[in-house]
């Protein structure tokens, strides 16, 4: 029952750590892009590059906030929870 508890624990925390933030970066990433592309398509009849730039500011600035979301959560799965989930196994045992 100790050794269910750990890994569970464990998993747990991974998920927490590594797959929500994941998640949560790929949302903001795919609708700014997607409505980056869809600004600019809809303001190809626009007159000048500013009014263009101004109205698929949000969605560029989405993306990459979202794409910043994700690489903390990759970079958090992998060198902080994993190392620290693979040294307690291996004290476990």
């Amino acid at each position: 029952m100790v050794r269910y508890n750990r890994a569970l624990k464990a998993s747990l925390r991974f998920l927490v750590y590594g797959i929500i933030p994941i998640i949560i970066g790929i949302v903001p990433l795919f609708f700014g892009v997607v409505g980056g592309f869809m600004g600019y398509i809809g303001g190809m009849g626009t007159e000048s590059i500013w009014g263009l730039f101004i109205e698929i500011l949000p969605s560029i600035i989405m993306a990459i906030v979202g794409a910043v979301i994700l690489i903390m959560g990759i970079v958090s799965a992998l060198f902080k929870v994993l190392p620290e989930v693979i040294s307690e196994e291996e004290k476990g045992e």
